[in-house]
């Protein structure tokens, strides 16, 4: 059965939907495949292991420990040792298994020597790995006064901006100044 002319234009429009929706799909998702990609296995740098170890020492994320253990462990047996003092290495495997996570994480920086090589691509040329900052928890004294008069202004300026709104708009202004005509 053929589809009639008056349907023909739906058909067009959802197409098009359907086209603009695959192109949005593609151009939201096209930026993260870098972010996507695997490499098969671990790394075998013994400098990119122990960063790694020590931002899950830094972050703490749930289930670090196990991870952080693997990382070192790994750093360890690395065949690529450039840029690493094994010697810091293994003493912060030493301090992580008796549970000093602060003497693992200074050994570990001790550990990641500075680069010598240019920063190039996505890298960050950083090896030093700070707490994260603590955020603040509630709005109290002069931070709590601060706020709620920022909130007063912000209310008080839109009334102002109701109150004091003209009348008249442009296009009626236009049809005054024209004597009515458009």
């Amino acid at each position: 059965m053929r589809a009639s002319p008056i349907h023909r234009p739906h058909r067009r429009a959802a197409a098009r939907r359907a086209a603009t929706g695959v192109a949005a799909c593609v151009l939201i998702l096209l930026p993260a495949a870098p972010a996507l990609a695997h490499d098969e296995g671990e790394s075998t740098q013994s400098r990119v292991l122990a960063l790694a170890a020590l931002t899950y020492l830094a972050n703490r994320p749930a289930g670090f420990e196990d991870v952080v253990k693997d990382k070192l462990h790994d750093a360890a047996d690395a065949s690529d040792t450039d840029g690493v003092d094994l010697t810091q290495v293994a003493a912060a495997q030493q301090a992580f298994d008796n549970g000093d996570l602060a003497a693992t994480r200074t050994l570990l920086q001790k550990a990641v020597q500075p680069l010598t090589t240019p920063v190039t691509g996505e890298e960050t040329g950083t090896t030093v790995m700070l707490d994260p900052a603590a955020g603040q928890v509630s709005l109290g004294g002069l931070d709590g006064v601060l706020a709620g008069l920022s909130v007063l202004a912000v209310i008080a300026g839109g009334v102002a901006a109701v109150r004091t709104r003209p009348t008249d708009s442009i296009q009626g202004l236009k049809a005054q100044l024209t004597g009515g005509a458009s």
